[in-house]
Formats: C-alpha cells, structure tokens, sequence
C-alpha cells in the first residue's frame, strides 16, 4: 500500500465510526501533529463528501490527492480534529 512506504512501514489507523475500535491505534492517531484524512466512496456510501462539507464549512483549506473512490485529505490550515466539525467524537485518554 503506498500509505507504508511514505509512512516508512508505520501508518497507523483510527476509525472515524467506531471510535472504541482500535482503541489504542485510535488514541495515537488522536495525538498525532499531522494527521491524514482517509475516505472513501462505495456503492451505497460516501465518506468523501460529509468529510470535505465539514472541512469547508468550518472554513478549513486542506488538500485532497485522488486514487479512485479513495481520497487522502491532509495540510490542514490549522489544527482540526474530526470532532470539532461535526465528525466523529474523540475517545478518552488513559
């Protein structure tokens, strides 16, 4: 995947839906200082485009790279959690 050989092996991953899934990988994806979006479209759903509704409505500019129904969303103007606009809800840290 083209995500571990720019994350030198390492990506970690935390899911926006089930925020206790994952729990530990989630908590450190909450921490991170640069963190990368990921979404996708499918048949019958699209994370793509709540997630750039949100960014654009808080008045967030980002950058958004394409590959298919996949997008990664990253260089956030300012520092943004998913919570923050209306995704998801953060999880508790130890």
């Amino acid at each position: 995947m083209p995500l571990e050989f720019y994350g030198d092996e390492r990506v970690t991953v935390g899911s926006l839906v089930v925020p206790e899934r994952l729990l530990d990988e989630r908590q450190h994806v909450d921490r991170a200082s640069d963190p990368v979006w990921v979404a996708a479209r499918g048949v019958n759903s699209d994370d793509i485009t709540p997630m750039r509704n949100a960014l654009d409505e808080a008045g967030i500019s980002y950058r958004v790279r394409t590959f298919g129904d996949v997008v990664i969303i990253d260089q956030f103007s300012e520092d943004v959690r998913p919570w923050e606009i209306g995704l998801s809800s953060p999880v508790a840290t130890p």
